[in-house]
């Protein structure tokens, strides 16, 4: 019983459970010998490695004739504990009742039961008094992305929390733990995203964004700072930052319980924090991290991104022997037809990053046109486990001890992504029975003037890119002949054999390539098509037949038709299309909407009656007219939309908790972005040592900058039926070492 699916549907004392037995699980069985038996299995924190403690196991059901496929059982749950919130697992077993051989059995997610005769008040106090202050741990994380936008591109440092996805499968619980309590006028998320590092506590945080993709950083519908990163630690996150969030938040109504959440779990506001992303597709087209587009033709095994330790210079040559690397990647490129020596496609990656923990990463296309994936020495069969599992949103994710490798199981796409900050797409394509690999990859803004390869010196300076191995630049892509960039640069980028991260094949080997990069020659002019053969590449590329100066045409439409003409593929050429395409938005996508001032806080603490203005400007980096918008705010207030002055003048105790949403939109792109604080208003004896002045309000207040709480497990979501609280796993997680 390797993998099976696993649902759940809640009654009052009632759950059905229901899971899937695949072919290739029940051709090991015995035909008619197998039973199986449900139990419901209580557990609590092993406080010494963070691991769980199994308690008592209550067999509920007992001889089961398995099924093939679709299978599922009405259970009624026992009384477990005393315990206010006891977290329980069921497991399945499979038991061979001639030989009584336990074969291995399916553990459900974990699961939360709740009483709702019994106030959780008390666990949620007993847990606060045990609390450090989050200044203790959430120092070096990385802000929030400004806009849902920012955020999806940003796959180098966030990834889709599985359960608040855009698009989800099913809307009803999707975001549960992520909706604002309507009689607080908070806002509900529709996707979160979590950070894929940690800090050196182990912390991370999540991002959540409303209906029109804007930042969430107030109430229950926000992302909060999580004591434990949820992938990584898993179970520490489900005691530390799940449960408490259950039993403070979510199963009561008590408004002060949630406040004391919020402040050992704050909000974390938003910036426009640094990253890029390159690609290569089609006959390769090279897209580098600060933007330049060039095509290098060539065959052989080259380096295509490393990431040193110590900042470079425009003129730093790159030695691959004595450089001390952070990561490291390379693609290997060769002829897309045998018969046609005109064009290269890329048919292989390899990357492997400085943790001593971390294995070469291979991903080839065989002589068969098969797909090989390999961990150091280990081949990866993804196809034998996708037979014996299913995944309620289509995706398949293996974790490592220093990242995650992703499958869709529909269009095979794979995402490599590394804890350090760096995600590579890797889009297998069909091209006439041969595959072809696109690759994009995305990379922190840690790692700017630090780069070297293919995708060129990231330093938000395009001019430098094409940076040959020996540090000369040779010059702007748009001014360079195909040769000039394949020799002067391109070729310089071979990787040393004995530095090779790839695995060959019987009678392949990396001085193969070493020395195909040498000896091969491709197409160095632009190809020039018939009459009729330019009208039927033109139509395949969407180019208008009238338009001729090619130096209009959009960069898919340039790339779409050099492959074809080179090739005669439209396929190919059509697939690079495509693939420009993504690369341009994720280009508008990365634009950064204006940036209120880092000093306004999320919360204000201000003395009642006490005149407050608080200067609500933001910067753009493209235009300087930015129009303002005041969303939300006491009717008693004012509000400049252009000057972005608030002002209010006389705050009383009744407006205490009252939030003021403000917006600011650039008039160039109509980027916009948000800022939401809450002001606390208390009589006029507030003790004066917890005040402070901040630099944006024209007051003296209690600045405190909080952000929400992941209010979700990595092991399941939570739905509330009756008095029942269910977290089932949405993914399938597999862990290797």
């Amino acid at each position: 019983m390797v993998s099976i699916f696993f649902s759940a549907w809640c009654g009052y004392d009632e759950v059905i459970l229901g899971w899937y037995l695949s072919e290739t699980t029940t051709n090991n069985w015995r035909n008619d010998t197998i039973r199986l038996e449900i139990q419901i299995c209580s557990i609590a924190l092993n406080e010494s490695n963070g691991g769980i403690i199994k308690n008592t196991c209550i067999v509920l059901q007992t001889n089961l004739i398995p099924q093939l496929g679709f299978q599922s059982t009405s259970v009624t749950i026992p009384s477990i504990s005393n315990n206010s919130l006891p977290t329980v697992f069921f497991r399945i077993i499979a038991r061979d009742i001639l030989t009584n051989i336990t074969y291995a059995g399916l553990n459900s997610a974990l699961i939360v039961l709740h009483d709702s005769r019994i106030n959780t008040t008390d666990y949620c106090n007993t847990w606060a008094s045990t609390q450090a202050s989050p200044l203790t741990w959430n120092d070096n994380l990385l802000p929030c992305p400004l806009t849902l936008s920012q955020a999806r591109v940003a796959r180098c440092c966030y990834e889709p929390d599985p359960l608040c996805m855009e698009n989800s499968y099913n809307s009803s619980i999707n975001c549960r733990l992520h909706r604002g309590r309507p009689d607080h006028d908070e806002l509900s998320a529709i996707a979160c995203y979590l950070s894929r590092s940690t800090n050196q506590w182990h912390a991370a945080t999540e991002c959540c964004y409303d209906a029109i993709g804007q930042l969430i950083t107030r109430g229950t519908g926000g992302g909060t700072d999580d004591r434990y990163q949820p992938s990584s630690y898993p179970i520490l996150h489900f005691f530390s930052d799940t449960l408490p969030f259950l039993a403070c938040c979510l199963l009561t109504s008590n408004d002060e319980t949630c406040s004391r959440y919020f402040n050992f779990r704050p909000h974390r506001r938003g910036s426009n924090s640094p990253h890029s992303w390159g690609g290569t597709w089609g006959d390769p087209h090279f897209t580098t991290l600060d933007g330049s587009t060039y095509t290098f033709n060539g065959y052989g095994e080259y380096t295509y991104l490393a990431i040193t330790n110590s900042s470079t210079s425009n003129n730093t040559a790159f030695n691959s022997s004595i450089e001390n690397f952070v990561f490291n990647v390379q693609i290997r490129a060769t002829p897309f037809d045998s018969l046609n020596n005109g064009a290269t496609v890329i048919r292989g990656i390899a990357a492997k990053s400085n943790d001593f923990l971390a294995q070469n990463m291979s991903i080839t296309i065989s002589r068969r046109e098969m797909l090989i994936i390999r961990r150091g020495n280990e081949t990866l069969d993804l196809d034998s486990i996708n037979d014996d599992t299913i995944s309620t949103n289509n995706s398949l994710i293996l974790f490592f001890p220093e990242m995650t490798l992703e499958r869709n199981r529909t269009n095979g796409i794979l995402i490599l992504s590394w804890f350090i900050g760096v995600s590579i797409r890797i889009t297998p394509i069909l091209i006439t029975n041969a595959l072809v690999l696109n690759i994009d990859i995305s990379v922190s803004g840690l790692y700017q003037n630090r780069t070297f390869g293919l995708l060129g010196l990231y330093d938000n300076d395009p001019t430098n890119d094409l940076r040959a191995q020996n540090g000369t630049i040779i010059g702007l892509s748009n001014t360079l002949t195909i040769e000039q960039i394949h020799r002067q640069f391109g070729q310089t980028w071979a990787i040393n054999p004995n530095d090779s991260l790839f695995h060959y094949e019987t009678g392949d080997s990396a001085a193969n390539y070493a020395q195909q990069n040498l000896l091969y020659i491709p197409l160095f002019t632009y190809p020039e098509p018939s009459v009729s053969q330019v009208n039927s590449i033109l139509a395949a590329c969407n180019i208008e037949s009238s338009s001729s100066n090619r130096s209009i045409w959009t960069i898919a439409q340039q790339t779409c038709y050099y492959d074809i003409a080179v090739t005669n593929n439209t396929s190919l050429g059509q697939a690079s299309a495509i693939a420009a395409d993504n690369i341009i938005q994720v280009s508008i996508d990365q634009r950064n909407p204006p940036e209120f001032n880092l000093d306004l806080p999320l919360i204000i603490i201000i003395n009642e009656s006490t005149p407050m203005i608080i200067n609500f400007t933001a910067v753009s980096q493209y235009t300087s007219n930015i129009v303002y918008n005041l969303i939300r705010g006491p009717f008693s207030a004012t509000f400049d939309n252009e000057t972005a002055i608030f002002y209010w003048q006389n705050p009383s105790l009744n407006d205490s908790n009252t939030a003021i949403r403000v917006t600011a939109r650039d008039t160039l792109y109509n980027l916009l972005s948000t800022h939401e604080l809450v002001v606390h208003i208390v009589g006029r004896n507030i003790d004066e040592t917890t005040t402070s002045t901040s630099s944006t309000t024209s007051t003296t207040t209690t600045t405190t900058s909080t952000t929400s709480s992941s209010r979700e497990s990595s092991d399941g979501y939570v739905i509330l039926v009756s008095s029942i609280f269910v977290l089932m796993n949405i993914i399938e997680i597999f862990y290797y070492c």
